[in-house]
């Protein structure tokens, strides 16, 4: 029978100590990965919410956002100034939903593309805004350029 040296010994221990280390670090990044997609859906969450109260608790504003879809072009320049910035809020939500949702840090599934795109291209104030303000200031941004929601924005 051979015997076992204390070198040995303290090798497998420490072969054991190294593995144990590795299995509670894959728990310990599972658990931060599954905290920081919480925190994405938790973020999502509130700005949808500050955005349709800001819809919802000022009713010229609803009432002007009304008007912008049906007849964009008759606003004053100071109303198309107020529902631009409001276009560009909810098209910038999108764009912040749809990269959580393409890198994986949001398991909540928002219909985002498909109601933001249909929105977008059904409502002629919505059409004459991307025609006349986004297609035009983002014509020159590479990176803008290659964002699928800006794809999908711009098609005929």
């Amino acid at each position: 029978m051979k015997k076992i040296d204390l070198g040995e010994v303290v090798t497998i221990f420490a072969n054991v100590g190294v593995i144990a280390g590795l299995v509670f670090l894959t728990f310990e990044i599972r658990q931060n990965t599954a905290q920081m997609r919480a925190e994405a859906a938790y973020a999502i969450h509130q700005d949808v919410q500050r955005l349709n109260q800001s819809i919802y608790g000022d009713t010229a504003l609803s009432e002007l956002l009304v008007k912008a879809d049906a007849q964009y072009e008759s606003l004053s320049a100071a109303e198309k100034s107020r529902v631009d910035a409001y276009y560009f809020s909810q098209i910038n939500l999108a764009d912040f939903v749809m990269g959580l949702e393409e890198e994986g840090f949001s398991d909540v599934i928002f219909r985002t593309e498909e109601v933001i795109v249909n929105d977008f291209k059904t409502s002629p104030g919505r059409r004459a805004f991307i025609e006349r303000v986004y297609k035009p200031y983002n014509a020159d941004d590479p990176l803008v350029k290659s964002e699928r929601l800006h794809q999908l924005l711009i098609a005929e």
